[in-house]
């Protein structure tokens, strides 16, 4: 019997489509992708009129494969999608098949942000699938103090497929420069581009500045940075490739990632692979992840917070191999039997 992955897939591209490569990579032909439409709630018209026609059409793919599908796991990335990972949830119950929600993103925040009515209907929806796989212990017992110990939850964290081959005893910058990295795109705000931003700029006028290298990837035209374009130490990407991401994180020391709401992002995974310090925010199931050795947290909104933090790292050592020995707990070789239980 195969299992039926739906959600949001473009191949080995970042967040919840790389979890689904990763699966697809581990489990191959036990496993078939029914790919929906990203987030069609924030794009334009067309994208909507698709995600409803992929909707429709979800029936009649599980019917040509009925006797072959044994699971179906919907994966939703984030709030956006919620309703929608329900419905098809609901659909694949009804032609008698088992619904397993797969919520990726910040399920507590998406909760906490809700009025009154939506709440309820949260709780309501969490029961129609018959089970729950979530990302970590904590935002299981989130949900178990929302909607009561009698829903079935899975734990299956996020996971690498391999850890980089990376020799942190030769990561030395001249000067004693510690160089930090961001990386943005189409979700830049939410996860602190403008915190960071004004924290470079407030950095600028200590002393210390002159060790500090930023590069700042993938960043909107909608996010000003007139505040530190004259900076010769902060260097701005357009979206880069997998190689090239690999060789910024191969010569990075810290990953800045204050972000208002997160899951638990491949992007802290593999920086801690590559041995780089993490300065975060306390969200999703990312206190899970972060130990004092490998990372700290930051108050999301707060550009003073993310100053003083990076301050302090100026002042202290980095320990890259424990963020590589941390990120071990989390690649194929150690979950590959938790990965076949979830899914399979």
């Amino acid at each position: 019997m195969k299992t039926v992955l739906v959600g949001p897939y473009q191949g080995e591209i970042g967040g919840i489509s790389k979890f689904i490569f990763n699966v697809k990579a581990v489990l191959g032909e036990n496993v078939v992708i029914y790919s929906i439409v990203r987030n069609p709630k924030k794009s334009n018209a067309l994208k909507a009129i698709k995600a409803i026609c992929k909707l429709v059409a979800f029936p009649l793919f599980v019917f040509r494969s009925y006797k072959k599908i044994g699971k179906i796991v919907v994966i939703t990335p984030s709030f956006h999608a919620f309703w929608e990972s329900i419905l098809y949830c609901v659909i694949s119950r009804m032609m008698g098949k088992k619904a397993v929600l797969r919520y990726a993103g910040d399920l507590k925040w998406f909760y906490q942000e809700s009025g009154g009515l939506q709440k309820y209907a949260i709780k309501v929806a969490l029961r129609i699938p018959n089970e729950l796989l979530l990302q970590s212990e904590g935002i299981a017992k989130f949900v178990t103090t929302i909607e009561g110990k009698d829903l079935t939850i899975n734990i299956l964290p996020e996971f690498l497929l391999e850890l980089p081959a990376v020799n942190l005893s030769e990561r030395k910058h001249p000067s004693n420069s510690v160089h930090f990295m961001f990386m943005g795109g189409t979700e830049a705000k939410r996860k602190g581009v403008v915190e960071v931003v004004e924290a470079i700029a407030s950095l600028s006028s200590k002393p210390c500045f002159e060790r500090m290298i930023f590069h700042l990837i993938a960043i909107p035209d909608d996010v000003s940075l007139s505040a530190i374009e004259d900076e010769r130490n902060v260097y701005v990407y357009d979206f880069i490739s997998g190689d090239e991401k690999s060789k910024l994180m191969e010569k990075a020391d810290v990953l800045l990632l204050p972000s208002r709401s997160e899951g638990m992002p491949n992007l802290i995974l593999e920086s801690l692979s590559y041995g780089l310090y993490v300065i975060t925010t306390p969200v999703g199931s990312i206190p899970e992840l972060i130990t004092r050795d490998v990372g700290s947290f930051v108050d999301f909104g707060s550009a003073d917070s993310l100053q003083d933090e990076v301050l302090k790292l100026m002042d202290s050592s980095l320990h890259p191999r424990y963020s590589r020995e941390l990120s071990e707990r989390y690649c194929v070789k150690s979950l590959n039997d938790l990965i076949k239980s979830s899914i399979l």
